[in-house]
């Protein structure tokens, strides 16, 4: 299956759980990074509702760091993502 993974600055962990409230299930991996395991049949529709969901963990969680002492969970400037292109469609068009 399709596996992506999204380096954080922050603790995987903190945003393994920052993931629940929003209903998006990742997996923790070693140096930080979260796993995202999605269908290989995902449709257009449902990678842009992961997004959406992805970036509400990231605003849900972003006032819980070190640079935002007052706060109680993680903040934006410590998930770093890295993109990549995406791979061609099996079977090709």
């Amino acid at each position: 299956g399709l596996m992506l993974g999204i380096k954080c600055k922050a603790t995987n962990t903190d945003v393994v759980q920052g993931g629940y409230a929003q209903m998006i299930l990742t997996v923790p991996a070693a140096d930080n990074v979260v796993r995202l395991l999605p269908s290989l049949t995902i449709s257009d529709d449902e990678i842009a509702e992961a997004v959406d969901r992805l970036d509400a963990t990231a605003t849900a969680v972003e006032t819980a760091c070190p640079c935002h002492p007052t706060a109680n969970t993680l903040c934006r400037e410590q998930i770093e993502v890295t993109r990549y292109e995406p791979l061609p469609r099996y079977p090709p068009d």
